[in-house]
């Protein structure tokens, strides 16, 4: 049975301190808990891709160095980082980042929804100059934990066994004692997600990082109410959206408590969606009223709490829509809401409160971004003809993908 592989992934800017944890790492390499890799390993005239793109699809863990020179790196950012995504979400590979130098990496969605060591923002180089080594251990140790985990997990699940009289059985035998009040716990802030209606976009996010930013900034400024974000087929609206709602249900500090998505992609009208979200959102008279009626009640309910509404693929703003959006448009509350829209063309969505409504075009991918694409998905060539390539199909992501599956 072969040894799980831990991949390291840096800056060459930052190989003394990759050194420093490889060091640390080879004490349980030696005693066969696992074999790392790094680019070092590629020897001379192999294809270098190649290996680092085989060593990606066998790691079990990846290890990410994060440093400014780490972050402007195009290969570590725009080429391995959107593979180790696509293994972690598909694979279940543990991906761990590790701050060595103080960088602006808040602003990077990615590295904003998955843990990070040191723990709370600290630094190897400052916060540990002098106690580098216990920072290293941690992330030893975090590794070995985890992969011990996923080893115990499966053979737990195998083994585990009900009691005689099964869950009933279990119940009946555990001690009841008298609680008070003072015995409870505080109730857990609860979360609830509907987004089952949204297609589903596999695979990464590719250039939109500018466009991601712009959706945290109008979701945690909370002046804006609506924001549509236009497109034609194929620009990566829906996984734009997709990507930004998986960062920040991760992030605790803005985490909607509602979001509720809609698919208007086959031409659907808000006959449907509005008594649907209404009675999703505990209005029991959901059905009744008329559309502009509906409208303006669930732009109530949704201002009440942190709610997101996804509105995919719409075409037209009929009167239930606009009386939604009016409405939301006019909230002044104190608890964010926002309707994110997705459209192939700007609708008609003039005459609401200034600042209300914002705006974000997506175009073509640059090259560098389209090249990336391309080579994730399996397309080989050097960086100038991958990025020929994205700029001969127009750097639509669609239009790359369709190219790389040819």
């Amino acid at each position: 049975m072969s040894k799980p592989s831990v991949f390291l992934s840096y800056s060459h800017k930052d190989e003394d301190w990759k050194l420093k944890l490889r060091s640390h790492l080879k004490v349980l390499e030696q005693i066969g808990t696992f074999v790392v890799w790094d680019d070092r390993k590629i020897d001379a005239g192999e294809t270098w891709y190649d290996e680092i793109r085989a060593a990606m699809d066998r790691a079990e863990v990846a290890v990410c160095l994060i440093s400014a020179d780490y972050l402007a790196s195009d290969f570590c950012v725009k080429e391995e980082i959107p593979y180790l995504l696509k293994r972690r979400s598909e694979a279940g590979m543990r991906l761990m980042p590790v701050l060595l130098r103080p960088c602006p990496w808040k602003f990077v969605p990615w590295l904003k929804a998955i843990q990070m060591l040191p723990r709370d923002g600290k630094t190897v180089t400052v916060d540990y100059a002098a106690t580098w080594e216990v920072a290293f251990n941690q992330v030893v140790e975090a590794i070995a934990e985890g992969l011990q985990e996923k080893a115990g997990g499966e053979e737990a699940v195998r083994s585990f066994e009900l009691p005689q009289g099964g869950l009933e059985g279990v119940f009946r035998s555990l001690p009841l004692a008298p609680m008070s009040l003072d015995d409870l716990e505080p109730p857990v802030l609860s979360i609830r997600v509907e987004t089952s209606r949204l297609p589903v976009i596999p695979g990464e996010l590719f250039g939109r990082a500018g466009e991601l930013l712009w959706l945290d900034n109008v979701w945690k400024e909370g002046a804006v109410r609506i924001a549509s974000v236009i497109g034609p087929k194929g620009s990566g609206k829906t996984a734009l959206v997709a990507r930004w709602l998986e960062a920040v249900q991760a992030d605790e500090g803005c985490r909607p408590q509602r979001v509720f998505g809609w698919s208007f992609s086959e031409g659907a009208s808000s006959t449907a969606f509005l008594p649907e979200a209404l009675g999703w959102l505990g209005d029991r008279t959901s059905a009744s009223g008329s559309p502009a009626d509906q409208g303006e009640r669930l732009a109530a309910l949704v201002a009440k709490e942190r709610t997101i509404l996804v509105l995919e693929g719409l075409q037209d703003v009929d009167p239930g829509l606009t009386a939604l959006l009016a409405a939301l448009a006019r909230r002044d509350g104190v608890e964010q809401a926002l309707a994110i829209i997705t459209s192939r063309e700007p609708l008609d969505l003039n005459g609401f409160p200034k600042g209300s409504v914002a705006r974000k075009e997506l175009g073509p991918l640059p090259p560098s971004a389209g090249r990336a694409l391309l080579r994730v998905a399996g397309v080989r060539g050097t960086d100038a003809e991958l990025e020929e390539i994205s700029r001969e199909v127009g750097g639509l992501p669609a239009d790359l993908a369709r190219r790389a599956r040819r």
